[in-house]
This record gives structure tokens, sequence and C-alpha cells, in this order.
């Protein structure tokens, strides 16, 4: 994205939090490349979350995982900041390349979880 696009779409941010599910598929699940992948992406949700992250979601091979976040942010702004560097990340580089696969879904009021998902479900529930 130019430098000149991410400051237009950085005003298009919402003024209310909305909670949302990211879910991101790896392209690469090597141990080495998870070991520096997923504490980045935590603190990159982190930052532009406006509570602490939760996963809510993970594949048993390590290729798929999600968590929720509550931000400001549009989708499309969420993942621009997740697969470049961009103001938030000026410390760190690239969390994800463009092999790895993004989708974020708004969770609205109505929603269920039960059984495995208890953590998810007082996760929603608090926030």
């Amino acid at each position: 994205m130019s430098r000149v696009s991410r400051s237009r779409f950085v005003g298009l941010a919402m003024a209310d939090a909305l909670k949302y599910l990211v879910i991101i598929q790896l392209h690469d699940t090597k141990t080495s490349r998870l070991a520096s992948l997923v504490p980045s992406l935590q603190n990159g949700l982190a930052r532009i979350s406006e509570v602490a992250p939760e996963l809510a979601l993970r594949s048993t091979t390590a290729d798929y995982f999600g968590y929720f976040i509550k931000t400001k942010l549009r989708p499309a702004q969420i993942e621009a900041n997740l697969k470049s560097p961009g103001p938030k990340f000026s410390s760190e580089g690239m969390i994800l390349d463009g092999r790895d696969s993004v989708l974020i879904i708004e969770i609205g009021q109505s929603f269920s979880a039960r059984d495995g998902f208890s953590r998810a479900l007082t996760w929603l529930q608090r926030h």
C-alpha cells in the first residue's frame, strides 16, 4: 500500500471499537518461522486492540489460528497492519508475508460457544 493511500486509510477508523475474529492461515509452518512469527503477531494484535487479544482457535497442524481483538480499525486496516510494518510496527518488520492468508470477521452481539470454547465465550462476554 502506498504512503498516500495508507494515510487516507487511517482516517477511516470507526468511532466505536468493534470485536473481530482474525483468522490466519500460514503458508509456512516451520518451527523456526513460528518461533519468531507468533510472538510478533501477538504483539502486533495487542498494539491495535483496546483489550488483550484472546486465542480463539488453532489447528493441530499450526497452519490455522484465530484471535479475538477489539479495535476501532476497520478490517482492511487490521490486515494492512499485520502484513506491513506501518506506523504502529515501526520497530518490527513484516509480520505476515504475501503468501499468508487473513480472514477478519466482525463479531456481533449474538454468539454462542460451549465445551472446548469456554475461554472464547468468556472473552466475548466480557468485551
